[in-house]
């Protein structure tokens, strides 16, 4: 359902004073709806809006699209002050910016520009979850967040993103404490934030898994030569040790690796203006970290799979949405089955960062710290979680001060609490859990294809047994069957026979046959006086009945 659809006209009844919370999916056209309906609506008002977003390649394409498009309810407005100025600090009347440059504003104290950017009646925080999203290697994003809600509580506030799910209780919480704060709370005239939820439709996409990164590039290799490959990446250290693997099992092959370190390069900068005017790319194989992963439209057929690395739902769900599925299109993703030790070592890294940030500003009672605290521990490794973790706030006329950033503590409480839940799911769902957790992020029934076995391996694991129909095996061969017979039910399921070494009982095999619906059996023979064990392997009938 697209969002306009949605809400109909109830964005006439939103007042001054209320924030709106817009929960919407990735490719539900909230962003489309902006730039067009509400963006007429509040012309018709003379009201001037501010639209924010995270990322600059995403500002760029919002800002493309405004110049291909021609508006013609607009043109009688030309003459008055509200009139549009995209790129100017004018009284333009739909700006669009990112929170990196009001935050910039915040934190060197510039007046003119902090005071141009509370001038304005409406707020769009698009992809506002940004403010923790990007909290562990931003600290400045509290600034934006609190310079809204504080400056714009009693105009009119609206976010948007696809992932409100950990921002929304801190929208709720600080709202219900600052609403005896507003003159409107006062005089009883509005609710103080209405809250809109649209449910995903993964229709489009067909979820695949891998183990590591040398099954996710024999995968690439295989695939055929006119289909593009959009992989992101955890970090650059895994893009740079990716794009290695595929360089030696693809040589000459076209991959590119998307970054902060390589987007001023001639080759990022090409990729850059192919996202922003064509909302495509042209390398076969694009990895890309996080700076590409909100709001980003790729509308390009050939792109057919996704491999997604991350290990939170946020990335998750927004790096999904960056390629636009078509009605009648598909596309394959693939996501990454982690195992336990990496969740473990990223609990016990998190968990490191708590204690040290946690003893350092409330233990020692300083929540200001001198700029030396982060840069003149003799312990390199402690200096560097202060740094992530601290921000720097400048007064005027004052030297640069430290500040605990709140949102990237509460990020960082929200993800030991999930690397822990994930845990414990290993202990009892085995080696498989993070697959099923990924598919309950995605709200999957438990009967999506998802959790299945692919068809490919059942069609493996048929032909390997059509070899042995109605072979009657003593137990020397039996077991030499299950030796070859392990590692392909090992690479279809891998929550139900973890080991390829372990040989699975033959109860346990008829089960997955049943399961999965594979039209074979092991029916065995107990030893009696005449006859050692032995097994037969069956082919059953539509009706039931083995057959031999």
């Amino acid at each position: 359902m697209y969002f306009a659809d949605f809400i109909g006209d109830g964005y006439e009844e939103w007042q001054k004073g209320q924030v709106i919370i817009l929960d919407v999916p990735t490719g539900s056209g909230k962003t489309m709806f902006c730039e067009t309906t509400f963006r007429k609506y509040a012309f018709s008002q003379g009201k001037r809006i501010l639209y924010l977003v995270n990322r600059i390649t995403l500002r760029e394409q919002m800002l493309e699209r405004q110049k291909k498009r021609v508006i013609e309810w607009e043109q009688h407005l030309e003459t008055q002050s509200f009139w549009m100025h995209d790129l100017k600090k004018e009284p333009g009347n739909f700006v669009i910016t990112t929170y990196q440059t009001l935050e910039m504003a915040l934190v060197t104290n510039n007046v003119p520009d902090i005071n141009y950017f509370n001038s304005f009646d409406i707020v769009v925080a698009d992809e506002a979850h940004y403010f923790l999203a990007d909290s562990l290697f931003n600290p400045n994003t509290v600034h934006s967040f609190e310079f809204l809600v504080q400056n714009y509580r009693n105009r009119q506030l609206i976010f948007m993103s696809a992932t409100m799910q950990n921002l929304y209780p801190i929208l709720a919480v600080y709202l219900n404490q600052t609403a005896a704060q507003s003159f409107l709370a006062k005089e009883g005239m509005y609710e103080p934030y209405i809250y809109k939820r649209v449910e995903p439709d993964y229709s489009g996409y067909n979820f695949l898994w891998f183990y590591h990164h040398q099954e996710m590039v024999q995968i690439i290799s295989e695939l055929p030569g006119d289909e593009k490959v959009l992989v992101f990446v955890s970090s650059i250290a895994e893009g740079k040790e990716i794009k290695s693997l595929l360089k030696k099992i693809m040589p000459g092959g076209d991959v590119f690796l998307y970054s902060s370190e390589s987007a001023d390069s001639e080759h990022g900068q090409e990729l850059e203006t192919e996202l922003v005017t064509e909302q495509k790319f042209s390398h076969r194989v694009l990895l890309a970290t996080a700076k590409l992963d909100a709001g980003v439209n790729i509308f390009d057929s050939n792109v057919n799979h996704i491999f997604i690395l991350l290990d939170n739902m946020e990335s998750m769900v927004q790096m999904l949405g960056r390629r636009r599925i078509q009605a009648g299109e598909t596309t394959n993703v693939y996501l990454h089955a982690r195992d336990r030790l990496f969740f473990s070592r990223r609990l016990s890294q998190l968990k490191f960062q708590l204690r040290y940030v946690n003893y350092v500003m409330y233990q020692m009672s300083q929540p200001y710290a001198d700029i030396f605290i982060a840069t003149e521990f003799y312990d390199e490794k402690k200096a560097a979680v202060l740094r992530k973790f601290i921000g720097v706030w400048r007064n005027l006329y004052a030297n640069s001060r430290y500040f605990c950033n709140w949102l990237s503590l509460r990020r960082m409480g929200e993800l030991a609490a999930e690397y822990e839940a994930i845990l414990e799911e290993f202990d009892t769902n085995g080696p498989d859990a993070y697959i099923l957790h990924q598919g309950h992020w995605l709200g999957l029934p438990e009967n999506h294809a998802y959790f299945t076995v692919p068809s490919t391996y059942i069609d493996n694991i048929a032909a390997f047994m059509s070899t042995y129909e109605g072979v009657t095996l003593k137990v020397e061969q039996f077991n030499e069957f299950r030796k070859q017979l392990m590692p392909i039910l090992h690479a279809a399921d891998r929550v139900t026979f973890p080991k390829t070494t372990e040989l699975a009982k033959w109860q346990k095999i008829n089960s997955f046959f049943e399961k999965n619906q594979l039209p074979f059996a092991v029916k065995m023979y107990p030893k009696s006086k005449n006859c050692d064990r032995r097994y037969e392997i069956l082919k059953i009938s539509e009706s039931g009945d083995g057959q031999s």
